[in-house]
């Protein structure tokens, strides 16, 4: 049975947009390639969530978003070092999280690292273009309306319904982030 997921951005962070890995084949006609720019990470969260690995999902930069889900499903965040909570109360990443309906998923600045993944269970309701849902905010292409995410944006994500297992990788298998900039530190309202 197919479940559908409505998202509602609340706050997209600094820049946050849809992202797989990319749009192959198509350089020589002018048309860039996007993706990930940690497909490692972009792949972890995938799996956490048991989504075929290149999967769309969402790729926050330096600031990550506040994200209402009107319903229940599983994610998974990997990538840089961010501050993430479920209602406020502080969540650990790079495992599979429980989601519940009118759950609120927030993101702080990053701490190490610069790009975190939220992968959430199933695929987004869009259209892919050249054979990949990335967003290329430049041509207007991919992604969400070819645009990175702004606030009262509603994504719906799809997903076949049936169990999930919780998972967490282990921390040997994580990349050694190096600390960025202090961005808190001059944080402005987005």
């Amino acid at each position: 049975m197919t479940k559908r997921v409505n998202i509602l951005v609340e706050s997209p962070g600094l820049f946050t947009s849809i992202q797989d890995l990319g749009r192959k084949g198509f350089r020589n006609w002018g048309i860039p390639q996007s993706g990930a720019m940690d497909p490692l990470a972009m792949q972890m969260a995938n799996s956490l969530v048991e989504n075929p690995v290149e999967a769309p999902l969402l790729e926050m930069t330096i600031k990550g978003g506040r994200f209402r889900f009107m319903e229940s499903t599983y994610v998974a965040c990997c990538g840089a070092t961010m501050p993430i909570a479920i209602n406020d109360k502080t969540v650990s990443p790079n495992g599979t999280l429980k989601i519940e309906a009118n759950d609120v998923l927030s993101f702080g600045y990053a701490k190490a690292g610069s790009r975190t993944y939220l992968a959430i269970k199933g695929l987004p309701n869009i259209e892919p273009v050249l054979n990949s849902y990335s967003t290329h905010t430049l041509s207007q292409m991919g992604g969400f309306k070819g645009r990175n995410l702004e606030k009262g944006d509603v994504l719906e994500w799809i997903s076949e319904e049936g169990d999930q297992r919780i998972k967490h990788i282990p921390q040997k298998y994580l990349p050694n982030l190096s600390p960025t900039q202090d961005f808190e530190k001059h944080e402005v309202e987005i």
